[in-house]
């Protein structure tokens, strides 16, 4: 990456592709995030990246465990923890009655979908076929929600996100994606608009804990 980060075009690698590369980051040194769900690939996260990119599916007891593997790895090869470390989760913040039906709805095709593509995901597998059973079944958005969803309304998913940070020894930075599978373009920017009301309310939650 940082190759081709530094060349003029993408031709200079591949002659039949000349255009220039369209994300070249304008700063220098950009970090590189590792993901890695298996142990293994946790190690291999802290032995060539800037950090662990921790999975969706990562719950967070697993994800305490993994942080001594991630720790251990970085104390054998002489490096320090990050200074962030990224934790991405799927989001869908409800704001009524309606809303709430519609993150069920939302989510039994989300699940659908990717048993009928074949998509693995980043779940074990016992946790993909326990949740294409509940979606099957009809079952409620709290039933179908797993450790990779935040949902619910302001107040909820600011409780899970704070939650959450508890469990990052470092600075937590939380990649949040609104966009799934049978979501259409107008639920992603209702969602757009939700995250930007979500944003006070963590700093809210932030300060209280503080003075706290």
């Amino acid at each position: 990456m940082r190759t081709l980060w530094g060349m003029p075009t993408f031709g200079d690698v591949a002659p039949t592709v000349v255009d220039p590369i369209s994300l070249a980051p304008v700063q220098a040194n950009v970090p590189i995030w590792v993901a890695g769900t298996s142990d293994a690939g946790v190690r291999r996260a802290a032995r060539v990246g800037e950090a662990w990119y921790v999975g969706p599916g990562t719950n967070v007891a697993t994800l305490d465990r993994q942080l001594d593997v991630y720790r251990g790895e970085l104390a054998r090869i002489g490096r320090d923890m990050p200074s962030v470390l990224p934790i991405r989760r799927d989001v869908f913040l409800t704001t009524g009655a309606a809303d709430r039906q519609r993150l069920d709805a939302t989510l039994a095709r989300r699940y659908q979908a990717q048993g009928e593509s074949g998509y693995q995901g980043d779940l074990p597998s016992t946790d993909r076929a326990a949740r294409a059973d509940l979606a099957a079944s009809g079952a409620d958005w709290t039933g179908l929600v797993g450790p990779e969803v935040i949902s619910g309304d302001l107040h909820e998913c600011a409780d899970q996100l704070v939650e959450l940070a508890t469990h990052i020894p470092t600075e937590a930075l939380v990649v949040l994606r609104v966009a799934w599978p049978h979501l259409d373009s107008a639920g992603v920017l209702d969602q757009l608009d939700a995250l930007g009301e979500l944003t006070p309310r963590l700093a809210d939650v932030g300060a209280k804990q503080t003075d706290g």
